[in-house]
């Protein structure tokens, strides 16, 4: 079999190997059978264009005809079959996404942002897909006609932003409709949420058991939150974190250990993210810091 791979095909890394952006457009000339097993990890996939059969673990088929975005994640290896159309140019966007940058970032593991089914053939598989709306279509074809490996921050910024989509695409919220409007009664509710997880911020509670305790329904939690603090709910309370753990090393009355301990973290996952936050390691904010600790947590 012959397969005419345009230009446009590129691969880069990004963020410490953390995630891998693939666009390309082939043309196949007669169809094209793959049998491997998806591997283990993370990925969204966005179709811009071309037609493509997927069956993946006991996962309903998928066909697709028209511009797709779908996710899957797979916990070793699942069983696939993919059947990719001939003499019509196929052009996607592959996004490979390490957990701990998702769970990091989302403090919630990727299986449960994409709410999906588990397989049923021993190992485990989640597998979400939809169509592709317009913004996402207009992300995937800026991705696929940059061509420039040496702009990887540009590449970077709208990969993240295209899984950023994806994920708000397949979350419960985006299941219901809700404009942005908060009624006064609505935003006392999420303040009153927002109280609730920063008292629990060490160890938050249940978004939906939050949700139940303040009245308020677990979209127009989400969607509130953004309008009032401009990030998701978990997200806020990280930063939270972050912020109360950045005074009290500023106080310099605490040690690394004790603010990550206070904060829930371990000390080097600690570090991880007080570093992504600042821009600093945090005991260059401890004057005394013994040196053991220094080269322990730098």
């Amino acid at each position: 079999m012959s397969i005419s791979s345009s230009p446009s095909q590129l691969v880069t890394t990004h963020l410490q190997g953390q995630l891998l952006v693939e666009t390309s457009t082939k043309i196949f000339s007669e169809p094209l059978h793959v049998s491997s097993p998806i591997r283990d990890g993370l990925r969204i996939i966005v179709v811009l264009q071309g037609r493509m059969q997927l069956e993946a673990g006991d996962a309903p088929l998928l066909d697709i005809r028209t511009p797709t975005t779908f996710a899957v994640l797979s916990e070793g290896e699942n069983r696939r079959q993919q059947v990719f159309s001939h003499d019509t140019p196929f052009s996607v966007v592959l996004l490979q996404i390490d957990r701990e940058l998702i769970e990091t970032e989302y403090q919630r593991n990727p299986a449960s942002l994409l709410c999906g089914m588990r397989d049923r053939s021993g190992g485990s598989l989640v597998l979400r897909s939809r169509k592709a709306d317009t913004t996402i279509s207009a992300l995937g074809a800026q991705l696929l006609g940059h061509r420039d490996a040496n702009h990887g921050f540009y590449r970077c910024a709208k990969a993240l932003e295209l899984a950023s989509l994806v994920f708000e695409g397949f979350s419960p919220a985006a299941d219901g409709a809700f404009s942005g409007y908060l009624t006064p009664s609505d935003r006392d509710r999420v303040r009153a949420a927002c109280d609730l997880l920063v008292a629990n911020s060490v160890d938050p509670p249940d978004l939906t058991d939050v949700a139940r305790r303040c009245g308020i329904n677990l979209s127009k939690l989400n969607r509130g939150f953004r309008t009032i603090y401009g990030m998701a709910p978990y997200r806020y309370i990280q930063e939270y974190r972050l912020d109360r753990a950045y005074k009290m090393l500023a106080s310099g009355h605490f040690t690394v250990s004790q603010v990550a301990s206070e904060a829930g973290y371990t000390p080097a996952h600690f570090s991880t993210l007080f570093r992504r936050r600042f821009g600093v390691a945090p005991n260059t904010l401890v004057p005394h810091a013994s040196s053991r600790e220094i080269n322990r947590l730098s």
